[in-house]
């Protein structure tokens, strides 16, 4: 699900790894999820920064656990030089609704089946006194 401020829309397969590096301070331009249909083969997010700001750029994307692959500096001679990170596969990670109550009601099973355990090893206790 893309963010409504960008037109037109991130692509779904790159727009949580946009996000966390505009939320990190990297001054993202482009981006394209790759593949067929796509600009380009892989998925890759463009940003321009100074000399070490790919490096940074780089980190928080593999801090945040993105499949960041290659970190390139790019100058075409007629522009300012940019960076562009490719990652391995699009980026999904943004789980669906079923995925949320799934972990809900596991927890919630969990936390029971814990109360539960608790109230009969309070009874036996109780009953072994007795």
């Amino acid at each position: 699900m893309s963010d409504p401020q960008f037109d037109p829309p991130l692509d779904a397969g790159i727009s949580e790894a946009v996000l966390t590096l505009i939320a990190n301070r990297v001054k993202t331009f482009e981006s394209c999820q790759g593949g067929k249909g796509h600009a380009y083969p892989e998925p890759m997010i463009r940003f321009r920064g100074g000399a070490s700001e790919g490096f940074r750029a780089m980190s928080v994307a593999l801090e945040a656990g993105l499949p960041a692959t290659e970190l390139r500096r790019v100058w075409t001679g007629s522009d300012c030089p940019w960076w562009e990170i490719t990652f391995a596969t699009a980026i999904d990670v943004r789980p669906s609704r079923w995925h949320y109550w799934y972990w809900y009601w596991f927890a919630l099973g969990l936390a029971l089946g814990v109360a539960m355990g608790a109230c009969h090893l309070a009874l036996a206790a109780w009953r072994c006194a007795s």
